[in-house]
């Protein structure tokens, strides 16, 4: 099972963030606001107000006086501060970035609590604005708008650097969630010990276990986009000073910086300390991958049995859930795939971790071409190596380093490619594949698409109904894809670590499709050259707002992007946004075609029209009339995609503009709706 956010506000998915310093007054000069006494509560008297709901409206005209112990500054914490006075602590959601400038650690803030809510995330208590529907239709804090967080968050003087709270893992308690604690005599695990703190390039967090020398242990999770996400943790053992949390039943420490983290000393067995590597392996005993693959005999199992390792880099992941239970490593220009019998290996054994195979007890065998170690011992069927020895056979060296993927073509793939990263351009799925899903996630049906390249040479795309993005259209332009190079029955097939290891937004062989740019590519778009929750801006096309200020956005889901627009949160009473077509002439395009998507219906919203006097500026000048299509309804699934079916559009003039109009209102007409893979050809 793969662990989650431990909080609302780590996000698997970060944008990108401006410069942006304030002009901070001196430390020595803030003062606190004149706040009455008796009009300021205590964090433990706002936790006590909650009822048994989910998010309880606080709604006093009181205050919270605390002092921030965790900022955004490192990034391991995103749009939102943590507070905590002398009875507790809370977190505070507050949509904006680099909070830091202004609201930086060891400042004692006051909180009106006029508006705010009360609630959790798995557990942990949190605070913000009215709680929403997101997009997975779940219950979920508002963060308090940028421009409100001035009103609500009043700077007061600078306390002083905050210090933790002495504590053991197990005298940890929810009275101590969202404070800053301190646990000694403590190393990171056999399997953490010495690996990257996160996934900086897949900009995804990692959990990593912490032990005590009395053998309490506790997950230390940090984001992909930590400013410290490529340092590697400690292998000595000492202290660390983290932000307390949890996630349902699993207790998680957040450290600010790599300044909380002290661990220069021996660890609980009196060994290493100074953070070298996790193990030292004689280099005589290192043989090459090549060497092993050499004693591979195709459709036998052949025991290696020798006392010697083989050294590599992980280049695979099971964070996606397209790989199951293996784990591939490469060492220069070869690999060879591992079985482990466990999940989430991704968490130990991050891609670039560099790391050491003990062969004594393994065997070299191949599943239909594909070569790949085993478990000698086991009598199982697959032989993996058991859960609870996958630490001591593959062993972490300290070290990490990216492995570039081979830039090859279909034409010169081999079978020494086989288990290594590679990188081919210029390919494009077929058409019968385009549009449908990777796979098949409802019934987790795996299924197999066709690349090709502009030569008609072909490669097979595998893909898990297990991946979490299985049912993500397949796109339709030409572009780059990188994974790994596998086989099956002599036919060589690729295997993605991630759906954006997709990079498709070039013209197709035969010169259509295209993520737009020039005139030939204006009536093609998938949107993924678009910015996520910009405004559309597409070559050629009007994105206005007829009433009220919503137009249409780029968003994006498992690295498939598309156009949405809603009146769900809008200040505006009523929301009226149009995304209008450059002119058509039928002659030369005569057919459209797209998909689209609701969430949470409460109304028909959605509209295409068609006009022939189109001023291309002002929709109100025109005359629109409908095109019969067929959109995403009230009795679909959530987020299912809903073909249009092709539309001949000959029928509605020679020269003509399609606009996609949505309407609704603030009050209640609040359906979302998306649309993606839109082309007119």
């Amino acid at each position: 099972m793969r662990y989650l956010l431990l909080l609302s506000f780590l996000f698997l998915g970060f944008v990108s963030c401006v410069d942006r310093d304030f002009d901070a007054p001196p430390l020595e000069d803030r003062v606190d606001p004149d706040i009455p006494a008796d009009q300021i509560i205590t964090i433990a008297e706002l936790k006590a107000l909650r009822d048994n709901n989910d998010f309880t409206p606080i709604q006093l005209d009181r205050f919270i006086s605390a002092v921030i112990v965790a900022d955004d500054e490192s990034g391991n914490f995103f749009r939102s501060i943590v507070l905590q006075d002398e009875t507790g602590g809370i977190s505070i959601l507050l949509d904006d970035v680099e909070l830091w400038n202004r609201y930086f650690v060891g400042t004692r803030v006051f909180v009106n609590l006029e508006r705010i809510w009360l609630g959790e995330f798995a557990g942990l208590p949190q605070i913000g604005f009215e709680p929403f529907l997101d997009d997975s239709n779940r219950l979920s804090m508002a963060r308090i708008p940028a421009v409100e967080i001035p009103n609500v968050v009043t700077l007061g003087a600078f306390a002083g650097a905050p210090q933790g709270r002495v504590r053991t893992i197990a005298q940890l308690s929810e009275n101590d969630l969202n404070t800053l604690v301190t646990i000694e005599n403590a190393e990171f695990s056999t399997g953490s010990a010495g690996a990257p703190y996160a996934d900086s390039a897949g900009s995804r967090a990692v959990n990593h276990t912490l032990s005590e020398c009395n053998g309490g242990s506790i997950i230390v999770r940090s984001s992909g986009f930590a400013n410290f996400a490529d340092a590697l943790t400690p292998t000595g053992g000492g202290s660390i000073t983290a932000i307390y949390g949890v996630f349902n039943a699993d207790k998680q420490l957040l450290i600010r910086d790599l300044d909380d983290v002290a661990m220069d000393n021996n660890r609980c067995d009196g060994s290493g300390g100074g953070g070298g590597s996790n193990v030292e392996i004689d280099p005589d005993k290192v043989v090459t991958i090549s060497s092993i693959l050499d004693q591979w005999v195709p459709g036998e199992e052949t025991v290696i049995g020798t006392d010697e390792f083989i050294r590599g880099v992980v280049v695979s992941s099971d964070e996606t859930g397209n790989i199951f239970k293996t784990l591939t490593i490469q060492d220069g220009e070869t690999g060879i795939a591992i079985l482990v019998d466990a999940f989430d290996i991704h968490i130990n054994y991050t891609i670039g971790t560099e790391v050491f195979v003990h062969l004594q007890d393994l065997f070299i065998a191949d599943f239909s071409g594909l070569p790949q170690l085993g478990y000698n011992p086991s009598a199982d069927n697959v032989r993996r190596i058991p859960e609870g020895l996958v630490s001591s056979i593959i062993l972490k060296s300290g070290e990490s380093e990216l492995v570039s993927p081979m830039s090859t073509t279909i034409s010169e793939l081999s079978d020494d490619q086989l288990n290594t990263l590679i990188q081919i351009d210029g390919l494009q799925f077929i058409d019968s594949d385009t549009g449908r899903t990777f796979a098949d996630g409802a019934n987790n049906s795996a299924y197999n698409a066709t690349l090709e390249d502009c030569d008609g040479n072909q490669l097979t795309l595998r893909t898990s109904g297990f991946a979490d993005y299985a049912n993500d259209r397949i796109p339709s332009e030409n572009g780059r894809i990188r994974g790994l190079l596998q086989v099956f029955d002599g036919t060589y097939q690729i295997a993605l670590n991630f759906p954006e290891n997709i990079n498709f937004s070039s013209q197709r062989c035969d010169g259509t499709g295209g993520g737009g740019g020039n005139d030939d590519d204006v009536f093609q778009t998938n949107f993924e050259d678009q910015s996520d929750f910009d405004n559309l801006d597409l070559n050629g096309w009007t994105n206005i707002a007829a009433r009220g200020d919503r137009v249409w956005i780029k968003r994006s889901f498992s690295g498939n992007g598309f156009a949405e627009v809603t009146a769900f949160q809008d200040p505006n009473p009523n929301t009226e946004a149009w995304l209008i077509s450059p002119q058509i002439i039928t002659a030369e395009r005569s057919t459209l075609n797209f998909v689209s998507a609701k969430a949470f219906f409460r109304h028909d919203g959605l509209e295409v029209l068609y006009a022939t006097d189109f001023d291309g500026s002002d929709a109100s000048t025109a005359t629109w009339n409908t095109v019969n299509v067929t959109l995403a309804e009230s009795t679909d699934e959530d987020y299912d995609w809903v073909s249009s079916g092709s539309i001949d559009l000959t029928q509605y003039g020679s020269n003509i503009h399609i606009a996609f109009r949505y309407t609704g209102t603030s009050g209640g007409n609040t359906t979302t709706f998306r649309i993606d893979d839109l082309s007119i050809n």
